[in-house]
């Protein structure tokens, strides 16, 4: 199921989805075996957690995501907030051999402060022009995309026609997250055309609970997964 779920176009993905909801609703058990988390949340409240053939995790599906996104992170290699997609992310001419996030000022990073200056680059080669691209990068949270940032149109930034190989650096003035496990993902493609690569779960990283709002008390996912620059007025009569 999750093969055909992956190499259907978009009505036939929905037609899919509706009937799996249908024979769940019947009372019938549909099991879906899938790295495809959004799927997971949108299809199913219970999920279970496999690892080596042993069973890790049978819990609600947002907290089963949540128990793999971490083992997913103490999996990675010390000091590793890069991650190798050359032999994932190619297609044709093109490729994105690595994703980085690295300080403001381009240092690596081997762990993350909640609220710092980053700069999540992507690594590109293209053999041939790449005319009117665009770089996207997604964060996800629990299989659900939270936040996306492009250089479509609408962001005001123009890239020029690609050649040979080289970086696009997004820079984040302060990751707006709270303490938790995140999803990295990205896409490169033509301006409302299509993605000519896309990959939502390039890798995962951390952010540790911090004070953002000077209060004293650390935010984590208890207090949703984003934080904002804001303060409070009271008018009273």
């Amino acid at each position: 199921m999750d093969e055909v779920l992956a190499v259907g176009d978009a009505a036939f993905q929905k037609k899919c989805l509706g009937k799996m909801g249908e024979v769940a609703k019947e009372g019938r058990t549909i099991l879906l075996v899938s790295h495809n988390l959004p799927y997971i949340t949108h299809v199913s409240t219970r999920a279970l957690l496999i690892s080596e053939g042993r069973l890790i995790s049978d819990d609600t599906s947002a907290t089963v995501i949540d128990q793999y996104t971490r083992i997913d992170q103490h999996n990675m290699s010390a000091g590793e907030l890069s991650f190798d997609t050359s032999e994932r992310l190619t297609n044709g001419d093109l490729s994105v051999p690595r994703v980085e996030i690295l300080s403001e000022n381009g240092d690596p990073l081997t762990s993350l402060a909640g609220g710092q200056h980053v700069r999540l680059r992507i690594h590109y080669q293209c053999s041939s022009p790449l005319v009117s691209p665009s770089f996207m990068i997604a964060i996800s949270s629990s299989g659900i995309e939270i936040l996306r940032l492009s250089t479509l149109p609408i962001s005001g930034f123009h890239l020029p026609e690609l050649r040979g190989k080289g970086y696009v650096d997004c820079i984040l003035k302060g990751i707006p997250l709270t303490g938790g496990v995140y999803t990295l993902g990205v896409g490169v493609g033509r301006p409302n055309v299509e993605y000519l690569i896309l990959d939502k779960e390039v890798g995962t990283f951390e952010v540790p609970a911090f004070d953002a709002y000077g209060s004293g008390f650390g935010v984590d996912r208890r207090c949703g997964v984003m934080v904002a620059s804001h303060k409070w007025e009271l008018n009273q009569a």
